[in-house]
């Protein structure tokens, strides 16, 4: 008698391929799922940082965090009207270099996109802002990606395309452990470093 059919073997074959398969590809989503909800923090560094140049054609300097000055998300809306309640995965700092005067020999500001889970300590929400949406991990989960605390940064003027690492001080982030990749002014290093 002839059966048909798969041997124990066979089937653990599969499995383990599976397993493989799978291995390598989650990883590989969940990064491709971060990078398109960081464009959330993109646009809005983009609004943030056209109204700091707004801002400085008609006060003669940036707004930002400065000689202690705590620059939250209200103050934002209400110094430059970037309305930031919709971004609700991310919490905006901005800080100024040189005391917020623009310097041609150095970077002039820096936007930071906080990942925001439920309430980060070092950066406050906007008056009414909507709840996170939970992709955002706890901060106690800091080993992984896309972990609260984690950063979205932007530069103005910003910096060369590419690799740099911590001893370059592209846009003054020499304390920054590591190598920060730029891309047309904007880093998302922070966001993908899991250590």
């Amino acid at each position: 008698m002839n059966k048909k059919g798969f041997t124990l073997v066979e089937l653990m074959v599969v499995i383990v391929i599976i397993g493989i398969l799978l291995t390598i590809a989650v990883p590989s989503y969940q990064r491709q799922i971060i990078s398109s909800r960081l464009e959330e923090a993109k646009i809005m560094m983009s609004a943030i940082a056209a109204a700091e140049r707004r801002y400085l054609r008609e006060n003669g300097r940036y707004f930002g965090d400065y000689e202690g000055v705590n620059v939250n998300e209200d103050a934002l809306f209400k110094t430059l009207g970037v309305d930031l309640r919709e971004s609700i995965n991310f919490c905006y700092q901005v800080e100024c270099n040189n005391n917020c005067m623009p310097d041609l020999e150095s970077w002039h500001f820096r936007i930071y996109g906080w990942l925001y889970y439920d309430g980060l300590k070092y950066c406050k929400k906007q008056s009414g802002y909507t709840n996170s949406d939970g992709w955002v991990k706890p901060e106690k989960e800091a080993n992984e990606i896309g972990s609260e605390g984690d950063r979205v940064i932007l530069c103005w003027p910003p910096p060369k395309n590419g690799l740099s690492d911590a001893s370059s001080n592209k846009c003054g982030l020499n304390s920054f452990e590591g190598y920060i990749l730029w891309q047309e002014g904007v880093s998302v290093s922070d966001v993908f470093d899991d250590d």
